[in-house]
């Protein structure tokens, strides 16, 4: 009779689990949490995150003055476009409101155009927030030289003459490649 004793001891195998995915199945990560420390401006700039997490803005409320000027307009369209830029479909379930105590206990991601509401101001976690940008924002960044510029080492023609080696380069990624000799 196995077990229950130590000179009884059995030890046993589990069934091997093998998986194989169809061709035709998809995974939908959809709902998988990712980890990034916010506020982080960087990742605001280059992807839209993390309004850009649902394409659609479906969990984006934007606060926006009662009265917007141009300029506040002007940002909210810019910011939504540059979004849809990225995600590649459009911000069709925005949530836009004028109301910023509509904000408070929602499970959403928030963006203020404009001013903050008086009625966050007190909040201590607003603090916190602009706090944590304002110090991103004044620290001091590793510049690359030239950003904007891309080199390709390559053969090319100088004026009909023989070829020479040339550093092609062409300006923020745009435009046709232009030989610089060495």
């Amino acid at each position: 009779m196995p077990g229950g004793s130590v000179d009884n001891c059995i030890t046993f195998q589990p069934v091997q689990n093998h998986v194989v995915i169809g061709d035709d199945s998809t995974i939908d990560f959809s709902k998988y949490y990712h980890f990034i420390p916010m506020p982080d401006l960087r990742a605001f700039a280059n992807a839209g995150f993390p309004f850009s997490r649902m394409a659609d803005l479906s969990q984006t409320i934007t606060v926006m003055p009662k009265t917007p000027n141009e300029a506040q307009m002007e940002t909210l369209l810019n910011t939504v476009g540059f979004i849809g830029a990225q995600t590649g479909f459009p911000a069709i379930n925005l949530t836009v409101t004028d109301d910023g105590s509509t904000i408070q206990g929602k499970d959403a991601d928030i963006m203020i155009v404009g001013g903050i509401p008086d009625k966050l101001k007190d909040d201590k976690q607003i603090d916190l927030l602009v706090q944590a940008t304002e110090s991103w924002v004044k620290t001091p960044m590793r510049q690359t030289p030239f950003p904007g510029i891309v080199l390709k080492r390559g053969r090319e023609r100088s004026r009909g003459r023989n070829p020479v080696n040339a550093d092609l380069f062409r300006c923020d990624g745009g435009g046709d490649w232009l030989p610089v000799a060495v």
